[in-house]
C-alpha cells in the first residue's frame, strides 16, 4: 500500500485486518506520547513488508503535511 503519510494506529489496524503485507509512505507522523508510539511500532511490525518511508521529492509536501497537522489539532479533516 501506498500513502502520503504514515498511517496513525485506526488505519494501521484496518491495513492488518485487510491483510495487506506493507506500507509505503512519503511523510512522516509521529505520535507525540512516547508510551503510545512504542505500541504503535509495535502494532506496525506485524505487517510482514513494514512500513517504510519513500525517500521521493513531493512537490506538494507543505500543503500535505500542513493540511494533515491543522486537522489533527483541530479535529476537522480537509
Amino acid at each position: 500500500m501506498y500513502t502520503t503519510l504514515r498511517p496513525c494506529f485506526g488505519c494501521t489496524k484496518e491495513i492488518i485486518q485487510a491483510g495487506i503485507q506493507g506500507v509505503r509512505y512519503l511523510h512522516e507522523w509521529r505520535h507525540p506520547d512516547d508510551e503510545v508510539w512504542a505500541q504503535y511500532e509495535k502494532l506496525q511490525a506485524r505487517l510482514p513488508g513494514g512500513v517504510k518511508q519513500v525517500d521521493t521529492a513531493d512537490p506538494n509536501a507543505e500543503w500535505a503535511v500542513t493540511s494533515r497537522r491543522d486537522a489533527a489539532t483541530t479535529g476537522h479533516s480537509e
